[in-house]
């Protein structure tokens, strides 16, 4: 979805003129709509660095969840800039102003403080509900293996080790418990590996000569 990086080319077509007083209003709000462009880039990012493990539906409601940003600050731009054009002088100086300033400058920025908080929170929660869609998974596939009856906690850790010991060249190792024929022997695997995997730990110091 293209977003106009100029205020005034955001708002075209809302009305045919402007007043001064809308004019130059617009020119104080720029630098508000760049930092609006700046955090549906940083979303935008974000969703798509972890597309690869997010559902179609996750894909779908951050798709959505930008649109109603992008209308709700489209909303709220006019309705602050046509509605209240003669507040030039606050959104000039809202640096100096209260947490409760109502002012066309502050009310927008606190807009944007929300489309933060709200961006962030789905990146979070879009994280535990894959989490827990791997920890289902894992669950259904590895029955009486060893990983079945292992915490969240405990599975968090064995992601981790599998990934230490691709760069250590135990792949295969790990590869092998992965399909242990029973429970006891995934969890004589599972304690093997633990000693494997083992940080080493500092190298010992030399005695003083």
């Amino acid at each position: 979805m293209e977003i106009a990086k100029n205020v005034r080319d955001f708002l075209v077509g809302m009305k045919e003129t402007l007043s001064p007083e809308e004019d130059q209003l617009l020119s104080s709000l720029q630098t508000l709509h760049e930092k609006y462009l700046n955090i549906m880039e940083d979303f935008s990012v974000e969703v798509s660095e972890k597309a690869l493990s997010m559902s179609p539906e996750s894909r779908m409601e951050a798709h959505q969840l930008r649109l109603k940003i992008y209308q709700d600050w489209r909303a709220r731009l006019m309705e602050r800039v046509f509605d209240n054009s003669k507040e030039i002088a606050s959104a000039e100086d809202a640096k100096s102003h209260v947490p409760e300033c109502d002012c066309c400058c502050c009310e927008l920025t606190r807009r944007l403080d929300s489309y933060e908080i709200v961006t962030a929170d789905y990146i979070q929660a879009a994280d535990r509900f894959n989490i827990n869609r791997q920890w289902e998974h894992l669950q259904a596939k590895y029955v009486g293996t060893g990983h079945a009856d292992t915490t969240k906690f405990e599975w968090s850790v064995n992601q981790h080790r599998d990934t230490l010991a691709s760069h250590l060249g135990h792949s295969d190792m790990m590869a092998y418990f992965a399909v242990a024929e029973n429970e006891s022997m995934g969890r004589v695997r599972y304690n093997m590996l633990e000693k494997i995997l083992q940080p080493c730990g500092p190298p010992p110091q030399k005695e003083e000569e």
